[in-house]
């Protein structure tokens, strides 16, 4: 937040008689010094001021409260003037959703391929909203066609995010609409957020799309 501070009168710089104005020859500089918190006398440790702009840093309901700050504002010829009527107020986080994971960009396979093909959306995941940091009881779940050549690795103790596409079987060509659903519980407030994303994985049998040019004899 940007802290407000005073500016000179603009009617002094045009004061009549002449001999009143500051045009040109007052400095009409005033500026932030300092921000302390009142009751202190100190800036909190996850506040930090710089060219007059207070920055919130705070990352645990620990710190939630009202803190009236104590501002220091310098004048171009009355002294440093101090007020308290900055008041920062923290409130607790509050989940209001999640957070799709950012969706996949290859998702083609070719049967017969050397390698297999490693679908990861762990980076960077289903997100808190805002970003509150909570613990969450987590349950993840993989809709994927029977038929599918994609093994999913969460249901064995694997990563929730990631699966693989692997086959040598013709048979498997086609296109599979995939799924991960996300359920969080959030014990403190016995609330259940849920999100998904879904994405079609391309299976290729090479032999079938290879095309054969033409020549002559």
């Amino acid at each position: 937040m940007t802290i407000a501070h005073g500016k000179v009168n603009a009617a002094s710089l045009l004061a009549t008689p002449q001999i009143r104005s500051c045009l040109g020859t007052c400095s009409t500089i005033t500026s932030i010094l300092a921000i302390v918190n009142s009751a202190t006398g100190t800036l909190p440790s996850f506040m930090t001021l710089t060219n007059g702009v207070l920055k919130v840093d705070a990352q645990s309901n620990s710190l939630i409260g009202t803190y009236v700050m104590k501002v220091t504002m310098s004048t171009p010829d009355s002294g440093n003037q101090v007020w308290n009527t900055v008041n920062v107020v923290l409130n607790y986080c509050v989940i209001t959703d999640l957070a799709k994971p950012t969706a996949p960009t290859t998702l083609a396979y070719k049967i017969f391929a050397l390698n297999k093909l490693t679908i990861d959306m762990s980076s960077p995941g289903f997100q808190q909203v805002p970003a509150c940091g909570y613990y969450l009881v987590e349950t993840y779940t993989w809709t994927i066609p029977s038929s599918a050549p994609i093994k999913e690795f969460y249901s064995t103790g694997g990563s929730p995010y990631i699966i693989d596409i692997e086959s040598r079987d013709p048979t498997k060509n086609g296109n599979y609409l995939v799924t991960l659903a996300l359920s969080a519980f959030y014990p403190s407030t016995e609330l259940t957020f849920t999100q998904s994303i879904s994405f079609s994985v391309t299976v290729t049998d090479p032999c079938l799309t290879l095309v054969y040019t033409s020549f002559t004899l």
